[in-house]
């Protein structure tokens, strides 16, 4: 396995993720749960009923 451009190659088997990788990726993606999610969220459906009405 070889890091190319900040991305980790696996030579035998190049379109998969490594566990590794794909573990620290989940960790930083932010859950469902979160606060800033559910912020987010009620912007979003804020400016959605401010521009379009309530479709």
């Amino acid at each position: 396995m070889t890091r190319v451009d900040g991305w980790l190659i696996d030579s035998e088997n190049e379109v998969r993720v490594p566990a590794v990788v794909a573990a620290m990726i989940a960790r930083a993606m932010p859950h469902p749960g979160d606060d800033v999610v559910a912020a987010i969220y009620r912007r979003m459906v804020a400016r959605h009923k401010k521009v379009l009405g309530h479709v």
